[in-house]
């Protein structure tokens, strides 16, 4: 949410010089879906392609 606000606030930095004196539209829909859907997409990915621990261990032990 952080990295989300600072990129939003740097971008208004950025084209101060052509956005309106007001701002009328706020994409909340898209900030929202980046927000709440970034990370399910990242949680739901590394659920998938995440490896299974081996079931021995696949060295001779040090005596």
């Amino acid at each position: 949410m952080l990295g989300t606000g600072a990129a939003y606030l740097v971008a208004i930095g950025w084209f101060h010089k052509t956005l309106s004196t007001t701002i009328d539209q706020v994409p909340v829909t898209d900030l929202l879906l980046i927000l709440v859907g970034l990370p399910a997409v990242a949680f739901a990915g590394g659920y998938l392609l995440a490896g299974r621990e081996p079931a021995t261990v696949s060295h001779q032990p040090l005596e």
